[in-house]
């Protein structure tokens, strides 16, 4: 922690112990007047230290006063608290007490209550993660119910209101990714242009007395850029941050579904805008890397510009360098700055690049294992034949049955892995590399979920690569695996046929 913050830090403490010795009159709205002011120096550090020693000091302030006098808006500031620790750390019990804490303040505030929406926006904001991590729809149309029933609740303020239309814009982008309803988008588009345009009219109408509308979202953005300074509110700031990301993250979903230009390089400039207004060491910095990364990687897939590419490669290692291990997006990162780093020797053909790929995969690999299952990787180290019905029944059928999609997800990244091992043996005829390629293959099939349009090329590329070891090596039981792996795959065909 640096010495000023740290310095600051100690002063709000002392201050929160006077409070709670004298106990003056407000002495409890003096106390969460002092806890925002250390919420707002957490949002603005990625210093996980410091973040626990204000946890710390809430919850010992909660358990000091008792029950019986900790208000509503003590709860929601410690739920708060937690949340920005799960973000950071991805351990699940921060995220139940967070949604504990914000549940029983919201159930005691009156419908009336002014302060209801933002709990509102709060909960919902943990729902989505909860959906997030548990791919549990139900968490996500809680989240979508309750943010509309809000919004159209009279008295919800007019910057209140913000707050609930970026969290329903978010809600619904979540959804779109699993219906790819058009409509669903674009309304979830049109959600975050106007929590961007009335973001923008609160600081116009809090800096002029003529009041002036804002309408077009270029001016909203120019207008939010010139009002970030070290001198805002860092909690607003990292709001109006995060309705940049998420609308530029939304443009890039239309690009894909309309593949229109001008919603990619819109998506790029937003994109860039908001990381540019974002501190290194702030805790959204490594998702907007990411995310910055992959867009312009789709740039040089429509450009082949290399210097898109070679930006694109930057921002993604960036990102991966700067995510905690046990982080729940590192798999997903490593595997998208493997797949630039592959792309990046296709076009140069450069081994160094290939190899780079390659040992970004094999993290790629390494970190869904762990992030799925502890005894993954014991299962996944069997060197023997696919064929071994045991293993088939006993591993393959139980997990793909209870995570189709999750084993899905491995099995793309293990044959995508195998493919770049195989390449390598090509380049080089070092069997080593060829061992590794099949090894990694049968794992990508085990993993696959049986009926998964990807399973029938997976054995195809197997066979081959079991043909190929044969016909250096002499190993009958290559041949004999390779025999029996074209069977499986014919009576892929005629179950097929047989559905059909």
């Amino acid at each position: 922690m640096a010495p000023d913050v740290s310095e600051t830090v100690d002063g709000i403490e002392a201050q929160i112990d006077s409070v709670l010795q004298q106990r003056d009159l407000n002495w409890i709205d003096i106390l969460n007047d002092l806890i925002v002011k250390l919420l707002n120096i957490g949002n603005r550090t990625n210093s996980l230290q410091y973040l626990n020693r204000v946890i710390a000091k809430i919850e010992e302030i909660v358990q000091d006063i008792g029950d019986h006098e900790v208000d509503n808006k003590m709860l929601n500031n410690l739920g708060s608290a937690l949340l920005m620790r799960y973000e950071r750390t991805a351990d699940v019990k921060d995220l139940k007490k967070a949604i504990s804490y914000v549940a029983e303040a919201i159930e005691n505030t009156l419908p009336s209550d002014p302060d209801l929406a933002r709990r509102m926006s709060n909960l919902n904001k943990m729902r989505l993660q909860q959906y997030r991590r548990t791919a549990n729809m139900d968490y996500l149309e809680a989240a979508i119910f309750d943010a509309r029933e809000t919004i159209e609740n009279a008295l919800v303020g007019p910057l209140d209101r913000v707050f609930l239309l970026a969290d329903l814009s978010t809600a619904l982008s979540q959804q779109y990714e699993q219906t790819h309803n058009e409509g669903t988008l674009n309304e979830s588009i049109s959600l975050a242009i106007e929590a961007i345009r009335l973001t923008a009219q609160h600081i116009v109408d809090g800096e002029n007395d003529s009041k002036s509308n804002v309408e077009d979202l270029k001016e909203s953005i120019s207008i939010i850029q010139k009002s970030i300074t070290p001198l805002s509110k860092q909690s607003e700031q990292s709001e109006w941050v995060r309705r940049l990301s998420n609308l530029g993250s939304l443009l890039y979903l239309r690009y894909e579904r309309r593949h229109d230009p001008s919603d990619l390089n819109d998506a790029i400039s937003t994109m860039g805008i908001a990381k540019s207004l974002t501190a290194q060491d702030h805790p959204d910095s490594n998702s907007l890397l990411n995310n910055l990364g992959a867009i312009l990687f789709s740039k040089y897939e429509t450009t082949h510009e290399m210097s898109d590419l070679v930006e694109a490669i930057s921002k993604a290692s960036e990102a991966v360098k700067a995510t905690p291990n046990s982080h729940p997006d590192l798999p997903g990162r490593l595997s998208n700055l493997s797949n630039m780093l592959f792309k990046q020797y296709e076009v140069t053909f450069d081994l160094d690049h290939l190899k780079k790929a390659i040992s970004k995969a094999s993290e790629a690999v390494d970190t869904t294992l762990m992030k799925f299952h502890s005894d993954f990787q014991t299962a996944f180290d069997s060197r023997d034949g696919i064929t071994r019905p045991s293993f088939k029944r006993t591993f393959s059928g139980v997990w793909n049955t209870i995570h189709p999609k999750k084993s899905a997800v491995l099995a793309t990244r293990l044959s995508s892995l195998s493919s770049m091992l195989r390449e390598l043996y090509d380049k080089t005829s070092v069997t080593e590399y060829l061992d590794k390629a099949i090894s990694t293959a049968r794992d990508a099939v085990r993993a696959t979920p049986h009926r998964d349009s990807e399973l029938a090329s997976r054995l195809d590329g197997l066979v081959k690569m079991l043909l190929q070891r044969y016909e250096k090596m002499k190993d009958i039981k290559d041949r004999d695996e390779a025999g029996t792996l074209a069977i499986e795959r014919e009576d892929l065909d005629d179950n097929h046929h047989a559905d059909c």
